[in-house]
């Protein structure tokens, strides 16, 4: 069993070497690496409501076509709970179908997994579908066809000290979270396990070559390159312009468009200081006014970022449990503190975040040989104080390190949230 990288620690990005000159008479402006953070994209107000409203619109819609099984979006349910914070009530919109009703369905998302090969202004490519020397010559679309996030193996998780073992089943990883966030209705009695699942099947559609603009982006050399490209020109590109293109190939507002990157990151507000975000899901309403949700993520293969699927994996998990970024939670601090804005809690229920400073992430073990590293996710119970949690083993996340709830509200607000590149911290589950 070998790791995919080489380094079992995230060190503090020190640099990636001279930066190559360019011919351009105009060129962005290059951040020293070294002062590099990992952001999350701020959704802003009045982009959350706008959402909100066009969330409303798709579920009276899906309600209208259930009985001809005709949906023209992703199955969506609505939760409605009560905060132990603050008691007030909260709803939202999660994706597959309620553990709490109806059987406890099976449900199956189509995703369309699409490697987009960028080019960027000083003629660097950044391939996934290419052999990557900084990845023992593996492609990263191939590594990520073979993860967790698609291939089924058995997960029994344990609390932080590896005691209290719980067998959610032998299944994908963000079913496998989905289940232990709500384990106390997936499996109500000892010997009662329903086949409750949240499933992703798997289309890979050929490579997109995206050419960057010379104004909104730059690379990093080194012996393990980055590219860097302005996120507002990217989100803008994938809905103006990538996704309708998609629509032939069968992209649309019933499936989910994944857009996987080779050590590629992105700045925000249009300012290269604003380095780095990782990736994003999101939605969109597209010009039939239907709900089209997205995730972007990078692969990194710098060694200088969380590991392979960390980032796929989160984001993953939180377009599952908040799939248009809009499920409003009592405010919640951040544990690394906010450095954007000088904004510290966040009012929506993004489950990747909490343990994202610094990232925890655990290894497993894949029938191809290779342990990848996805990342632990807090449960709906820890954002909603509810006591006791309804979560496997009764944590408040999947690998047991959130031992109780988010606490009191947090007093400053705000919505961004952003971590130094710190230590990496790696838990050991099992191998092959």
């Amino acid at each position: 069993m070998k790791r995919i990288g080489t380094r079992l620690v995230l060190a503090q990005i020190t640099g990636f070497g001279l930066f190559t000159a360019s011919g351009f008479a105009q060129q962005v402006q290059h951040p020293d690496p070294s002062t590099y953070r990992w952001l999350e994209p701020v959704h802003r107000p009045a982009d959350v409501a706008r959402m909100r409203a066009a969330i409303a619109q798709q579920m009276r819609q899906n309600a209208t076509q259930a009985a001809s099984q005709a949906n023209s979006s992703i199955p969506l349910w609505q939760y409605s709970v009560v905060a132990g914070q603050d008691g007030n009530t909260y709803q939202g919109t999660m994706v597959g179908r309620s553990p709490y009703y109806n059987g406890h369905r099976s449900t199956t998302i189509q995703t369309y997994l699409v490697p987009v090969i960028f080019t960027f202004p000083d003629g660097t490519v950044f391939d996934p579908t290419a052999q990557d020397p900084c990845i023992s010559n593996y492609t990263v679309l191939n590594l990520v066809q073979n993860s967790p996030v698609y291939v089924a193996t058995d997960y029994t998780f344990t609390d932080s000290n590896g005691n209290n073992p719980v067998d959610v089943g032998n299944t994908q990883y963000d079913d496998a979270y989905q289940r232990a966030n709500f384990w106390t209705y997936v499996a109500p009695h000892a010997n009662v396990v329903t086949p409750y699942h949240t499933l992703l099947g798997l289309t890979t559609l050929s490579a997109v070559n995206v050419t960057v603009p010379e104004l909104d982006g730059y690379t990093d050399q080194g012996s393990c390159p980055q590219g860097v490209m302005d996120y507002n020109w990217w989100d803008n590109y994938v809905t103006s312009t990538l996704l309708p293109s998609l629509a032939s190939q069968g992209v649309g507002p019933n499936t989910l468009p994944i857009f996987i990157f080779d050590s590629v990151a992105m700045y925000l507000n249009g300012d290269t200081t604003q380095c780095c975000a990782l990736g994003d899901h999101g939605g969109y309403l597209n010009g039939s006014n239907l709900l089209q949700t997205y995730v972007s993520a990078d692969f990194d293969t710098t060694q200088d970022w969380p590991p392979d699927i960390s980032i796929l994996s989160m984001e993953l998990a939180k377009w599952t449990d908040d799939p248009s970024v809009t499920n409003p939670t009592p405010s919640w601090a951040w544990s690394g503190g906010g450095q954007v804005e000088g904004q510290t809690c966040s009012s929506l229920l993004e489950v990747g975040d909490p343990l994202s400073d610094p990232p925890y992430i655990f290894q497993v073990g894949m029938p191809n040989g290779l342990i990848y590293d996805p990342e632990e996710i807090a449960f709906m119970s820890w954002f909603y104080d509810q006591v006791p949690s309804i979560g496997a083993g009764g944590w408040y996340s999947d690998q047991g390190t959130l031992t109780s709830d988010a606490g009191s509200v947090c007093q400053s607000g705000g919505s961004s949230k952003s971590r130094k590149a710190g230590p990496l911290t790696i838990r050991t589950k099992r191998t092959l």
